[in-house]
Protein backbone atom coordinates (compact mmCIF):
# COMPACT_ATOMS: atom_id res chain seq x y z
CA UNK A 1 0.00 0.00 0.00
CA UNK A 2 1.38 3.41 -0.95
CA UNK A 3 0.72 6.47 1.16
CA UNK A 4 1.12 10.02 -0.10
CA UNK A 5 3.13 12.09 2.36
CA UNK A 6 2.54 15.81 2.38
CA UNK A 7 5.59 18.01 3.07
CA UNK A 8 5.65 19.42 6.59
CA UNK A 9 6.87 22.82 5.43
CA UNK A 10 6.80 24.69 2.18
CA UNK A 11 10.05 25.77 0.59
CA UNK A 12 10.66 29.47 1.28
CA UNK A 13 10.34 31.97 -1.51
CA UNK A 14 12.84 34.73 -2.09
CA UNK A 15 12.31 37.91 -0.14
CA UNK A 16 13.62 39.94 -3.07
CA UNK A 17 12.42 38.42 -6.36
CA UNK A 18 14.49 39.35 -9.42
CA UNK A 19 13.48 42.27 -11.63
CA UNK A 20 12.60 41.83 -15.29
CA UNK A 21 14.54 43.69 -17.98
CA UNK A 22 11.94 46.46 -18.41
CA UNK A 23 11.70 46.89 -14.65
CA UNK A 24 15.48 47.28 -14.43
CA UNK A 25 15.49 50.04 -17.04
CA UNK A 26 12.70 51.94 -15.30
CA UNK A 27 14.24 51.52 -11.84
CA UNK A 28 17.74 52.55 -12.94
CA UNK A 29 16.35 55.58 -14.76
CA UNK A 30 14.97 56.91 -11.47
CA UNK A 31 18.51 57.34 -10.12
CA UNK A 32 19.60 60.98 -9.75
CA UNK A 33 23.26 60.07 -10.43
CA UNK A 34 24.50 61.65 -7.20
CA UNK A 35 28.18 62.27 -6.62
CA UNK A 36 30.86 63.56 -8.91
CA UNK A 37 34.60 64.26 -9.14
CA UNK A 38 34.72 65.87 -5.70
CA UNK A 39 32.30 63.75 -3.67
CA UNK A 40 31.12 60.14 -3.84
CA UNK A 41 27.45 59.33 -4.01
CA UNK A 42 25.93 58.60 -0.56
CA UNK A 43 25.06 55.05 -1.63
CA UNK A 44 28.67 54.37 -2.64
CA UNK A 45 29.95 55.76 0.66
CA UNK A 46 27.58 53.44 2.51
CA UNK A 47 28.68 50.34 0.56
CA UNK A 48 31.18 48.21 2.58
CA UNK A 49 32.50 46.74 -0.69
CA UNK A 50 33.21 50.21 -2.20
CA UNK A 51 31.17 49.44 -5.31
CA UNK A 52 30.57 52.44 -7.61
CA UNK A 53 26.82 52.12 -7.25
CA UNK A 54 25.79 55.26 -9.14
CA UNK A 55 28.16 54.20 -11.92
CA UNK A 56 26.66 50.76 -12.48
CA UNK A 57 23.09 52.04 -12.05
CA UNK A 58 23.75 54.68 -14.70
CA UNK A 59 25.08 51.94 -17.02
CA UNK A 60 21.92 49.92 -16.49
CA UNK A 61 19.80 52.96 -17.25
CA UNK A 62 21.34 53.08 -20.73
CA UNK A 63 20.93 49.28 -21.01
CA UNK A 64 24.68 48.61 -20.86
CA UNK A 65 24.63 45.51 -18.66
CA UNK A 66 28.22 44.55 -19.48
CA UNK A 67 29.60 47.87 -18.20
CA UNK A 68 27.37 47.63 -15.13
CA UNK A 69 28.65 44.14 -14.31
CA UNK A 70 32.28 45.14 -14.91
CA UNK A 71 31.86 48.12 -12.57
CA UNK A 72 30.40 45.90 -9.85
CA UNK A 73 32.93 43.08 -10.19
CA UNK A 74 35.82 45.54 -10.18
CA UNK A 75 35.32 45.83 -6.42
CA UNK A 76 33.17 42.88 -5.38
CA UNK A 77 33.59 39.44 -6.95
CA UNK A 78 30.80 37.98 -4.80
CA UNK A 79 28.33 40.70 -5.69
CA UNK A 80 25.78 38.11 -6.79
CA UNK A 81 25.60 36.74 -3.25
CA UNK A 82 25.68 40.19 -1.69
CA UNK A 83 22.75 41.33 -3.80
CA UNK A 84 20.67 38.59 -2.17
CA UNK A 85 21.68 38.81 1.49
CA UNK A 86 23.23 42.24 2.11
CA UNK A 87 21.19 44.43 4.53
CA UNK A 88 20.88 47.19 1.94
CA UNK A 89 18.08 48.85 3.91
CA UNK A 90 20.65 50.16 6.38
CA UNK A 91 23.51 50.54 3.89
CA UNK A 92 23.33 51.74 0.27
CA UNK A 93 19.55 51.89 -0.08
CA UNK A 94 19.29 53.45 3.36
CA UNK A 95 21.63 56.23 2.20
CA UNK A 96 19.72 56.91 -1.04
CA UNK A 97 18.56 60.54 -1.32
CA UNK A 98 15.20 59.32 -2.63
CA UNK A 99 14.09 58.70 0.93
CA UNK A 100 10.42 58.01 0.18
CA UNK A 101 11.22 55.26 -2.34
CA UNK A 102 14.95 54.43 -2.54
CA UNK A 103 16.43 52.91 -5.66
CA UNK A 104 16.32 49.09 -5.51
CA UNK A 105 20.10 48.82 -5.63
CA UNK A 106 20.29 45.17 -4.56
CA UNK A 107 17.82 44.09 -7.26
CA UNK A 108 19.71 46.05 -9.91
CA UNK A 109 23.03 44.56 -8.81
CA UNK A 110 21.53 41.07 -8.88
CA UNK A 111 20.25 41.58 -12.42
CA UNK A 112 23.64 42.78 -13.68
CA UNK A 113 25.67 40.03 -11.99
CA UNK A 114 23.27 37.21 -12.88
CA UNK A 115 23.16 38.39 -16.49
CA UNK A 116 26.95 38.56 -16.69
CA UNK A 117 27.39 35.03 -15.35
CA UNK A 118 24.71 33.66 -17.66
CA UNK A 119 26.35 35.29 -20.69
CA UNK A 120 29.97 34.40 -19.77
CA UNK A 121 31.07 38.02 -19.44
CA UNK A 122 34.78 38.16 -18.41
CA UNK A 123 35.01 39.54 -14.89
CA UNK A 124 38.50 41.01 -14.54
CA UNK A 125 41.74 40.41 -16.46
CA UNK A 126 44.80 38.86 -14.77
CA UNK A 127 47.89 40.98 -14.15
CA UNK A 128 51.54 40.18 -14.89
CA UNK A 129 53.12 37.19 -13.04
CA UNK A 130 55.11 37.68 -9.83
CA UNK A 131 56.30 34.14 -8.98
CA UNK A 132 55.00 34.07 -5.40
CA UNK A 133 52.72 31.61 -3.58
CA UNK A 134 49.88 32.34 -1.14
CA UNK A 135 47.77 30.19 1.20
CA UNK A 136 44.26 31.39 2.01
CA UNK A 137 42.62 29.83 5.06
CA UNK A 138 38.86 29.41 4.70
CA UNK A 139 36.82 29.02 1.50
CA UNK A 140 34.10 31.44 2.54
CA UNK A 141 33.21 34.67 0.70
CA UNK A 142 36.28 36.55 1.93
CA UNK A 143 38.67 33.66 1.25
CA UNK A 144 37.34 33.00 -2.24
CA UNK A 145 37.28 36.68 -3.12
CA UNK A 146 40.86 37.08 -1.87
CA UNK A 147 42.08 34.03 -3.82
CA UNK A 148 40.46 35.20 -7.05
CA UNK A 149 41.75 38.74 -6.58
CA UNK A 150 45.30 37.44 -6.03
CA UNK A 151 45.15 35.39 -9.23
CA UNK A 152 43.95 38.43 -11.12
CA UNK A 153 46.84 40.47 -9.74
CA UNK A 154 49.36 37.82 -10.79
CA UNK A 155 48.69 35.13 -13.38
CA UNK A 156 51.45 32.76 -12.21
CA UNK A 157 50.72 33.17 -8.50
CA UNK A 158 50.08 29.82 -6.80
CA UNK A 159 47.07 30.22 -4.50
CA UNK A 160 45.98 27.37 -2.21
CA UNK A 161 42.60 27.75 -0.47
CA UNK A 162 42.32 25.65 2.69
CA UNK A 163 38.83 24.64 3.86
CA UNK A 164 38.14 22.15 6.66
CA UNK A 165 34.48 21.72 5.69
CA UNK A 166 33.16 19.16 3.23
CA UNK A 167 32.61 21.77 0.50
CA UNK A 168 33.45 25.32 -0.43
CA UNK A 169 31.73 27.71 1.97
CA UNK A 170 30.47 24.85 4.14
CA UNK A 171 30.16 26.82 7.36
CA UNK A 172 28.45 29.88 5.93
CA UNK A 173 26.05 27.65 4.02
CA UNK A 174 25.12 25.64 7.11
CA UNK A 175 24.33 28.91 8.87
CA UNK A 176 22.12 30.07 5.98
CA UNK A 177 24.14 33.26 5.82
CA UNK A 178 24.75 33.26 2.09
CA UNK A 179 23.03 31.90 -0.99
CA UNK A 180 25.36 29.29 -2.58
CA UNK A 181 23.94 29.87 -6.07
CA UNK A 182 26.22 32.79 -6.91
CA UNK A 183 29.29 30.97 -5.56
CA UNK A 184 28.66 27.94 -7.73
CA UNK A 185 27.99 30.11 -10.75
CA UNK A 186 31.17 32.09 -10.17
CA UNK A 187 33.34 28.95 -9.97
CA UNK A 188 31.13 26.20 -11.47
CA UNK A 189 33.96 23.72 -12.03
CA UNK A 190 35.86 24.00 -8.74
CA UNK A 191 35.47 20.24 -8.13
CA UNK A 192 36.72 19.38 -11.62
CA UNK A 193 39.81 21.53 -11.03
CA UNK A 194 41.00 18.95 -8.50
CA UNK A 195 40.22 20.66 -5.22
CA UNK A 196 41.66 18.25 -2.61
CA UNK A 197 38.72 17.76 -0.27
CA UNK A 198 39.30 14.10 0.53
CA UNK A 199 41.11 14.52 3.88
CA UNK A 200 38.64 14.29 6.79
CA UNK A 201 38.96 16.52 9.83
CA UNK A 202 39.52 14.48 12.97
CA UNK A 203 39.38 17.22 15.58
CA UNK A 204 39.46 20.92 16.45
CA UNK A 205 41.76 22.80 18.79
CA UNK A 206 41.15 26.43 19.68
CA UNK A 207 43.74 28.55 21.48
CA UNK A 208 43.69 32.02 22.97
CA UNK A 209 47.15 33.39 22.15
CA UNK A 210 48.67 36.30 24.08
CA UNK A 211 51.97 37.73 25.34
CA UNK A 212 52.05 35.19 28.18
CA UNK A 213 51.51 32.17 25.96
CA UNK A 214 48.47 30.20 24.84
CA UNK A 215 45.32 29.07 26.62
CA UNK A 216 43.07 26.29 25.30
CA UNK A 217 39.42 27.18 24.69
CA UNK A 218 36.81 26.89 26.02
CA UNK A 219 37.92 27.50 29.59
CA UNK A 220 35.24 27.57 32.27
CA UNK A 221 35.84 29.48 35.47
CA UNK A 222 35.70 27.25 38.56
Amino acid sequence: MSVAVEPMVNLPTELRPPLAHDEVLLEADRCLACGGPYALAPCTVACPADVDISGFVEALARDDVVSAAETIYDQNLLAGSCSRVCPVEVLCEGACVLTEEPIQIAALQRYATDWALQHDVPLRPAAAPTGHSVAVVGAGPAGLAAAIRLKQLSADLTVAVLEKGSEVGAHILSGAVIDPKALNELIPDWKEKGAPLETPVTGDRFLLVGPQGELPLPVFAM
